[in-house]
């Protein structure tokens, strides 16, 4: 609108300077939720989207990350540096966080897993694939599982959600709204130009230094919180999936459990024992002292992930190569 169009139609000296204001606060706003530069990794198009994801070629299975809530690829850099001597992996970004575009659209977990098999296909990543999912990205790690099992070898679910999580927890269902309502404060935050509450990205200090920077500022940007947002409201529609999906009795699981998530939930032991007893093939680690976050992002911690990932595969290598897509 020109100043002599809203003169026209009656607009005074301090509306027609407050339409300048909300343009510029509007021109600020669309370029924070652009999709960031500097990214650590490599860019992809699949669907439309531009996907970023660290990858890495080192023959033997495939291992495929599958993040938390809002997280970026980078919060499994001890995880990676620790595998990366003897298995390939990509680890990537869903849209709207760390450094892949957004196109703003709620997706189904089997549309997720489909941005990520495209992925494997575009950098010729060798089946079988191992998924490792942390918190919400576990959904998504069994979804594909289930979907695309002649191809999958194992399947490692850190500190996981649980499909009936909201159904048989009194403490997650009553957490929900206060999610939802932190990462909508975050998204106005950042949207606004200033950055995100210390304390909600404190647990990114536990990765390696040059990681944690990185990361910090790839979420000091708008976008991972509208995504979480998203996600948040999309969890109800993954578990309705995840209830119709049937993993392969023989599959091995290993589920690696942190210990402080039981202090707030009686029912999150019990509902990480049935994730393990998915298959015939399981393995429940419990980490004492271990939180929700640093259970993958300090390295003491991330060990555990690391040795669950190895044990995984080597079950794998000892079943027939009936279940396996080689």
């Amino acid at each position: 609108m020109t100043t002599g169009a809203a003169r026209a139609i009656g607009l005074g000296a301090s509306a027609i300077a407050a339409c300048g204001v909300a343009a510029t606060a509007g021109g600020l706003a669309r370029s924070r939720l652009r999709r960031p530069t500097g990214e650590p990794g490599e860019l992809t198009e699949v669907d439309g989207l531009t996907l970023h994801s660290l990858v890495h070629r080192a023959g033997g299975p495939t291992v495929v990350f599958e993040n938390g809530l809002c997280c970026p690829c980078t919060t499994w850099s001890w995880v990676l540096d620790g595998i990366a001597d003897r298995y390939s992996y990509v680890a990537y970004d869903r849209p709207g966080n760390g450094w892949s575009g957004d196109d703003g659209k709620r997706r189904s977990a089997r549309e997720i897993n489909e941005l990520a098999a495209e992925l494997v296909a575009h950098y010729d990543l060798p089946a079988p694939y191992v998924l490792v999912g942390h918190s919400i990205g576990g959904l998504l790690g069994m979804s594909f599982a289930a979907a695309m099992s002649h191809d999958v070898a194992g399947l490692v679910l850190v500190d996981s959600s649980h499909p009936e999580q909201l159904v048989r927890s009194s403490a997650q269902r009553d957490s929900m709204p206060m999610v939802d309502h932190a990462m909508g404060a975050l998204f106005w935050r950042t949207l606004l130009g200033r950055k995100p509450s210390a304390p909600a990205v404190s647990f990114l200090d536990d990765l390696p230094p040059h990681q944690a920077a990185r990361t910090k500022s790839a979420m000091e940007r708008p976008s991972p919180w509208r995504a979480a947002l998203r996600e948040v409201r999309t969890f109800y529609a993954w578990s309705d999936e995840l209830r119709t999906a049937t993993l392969p009795s023989s599959l091995p699981v290993a589920v690696v459990t942190a210990g402080q998530t039981d202090v707030g939930d009686s029912k999150h032991r019990e509902l990480q024992s049935e994730l393990a007893a998915l298959s015939e093939v399981g393995s429940h680690v419990v980490v004492p002292g271990a939180d929700h976050d640093g259970i993958v992002m300090r390295q003491d911690d991330a060990t555990h992930v690391i040795d669950a990932i190895e044990w995984t595969i080597a079950q794998s290598m000892a079943q027939p190569q009936r279940t396996r897509g080689v």
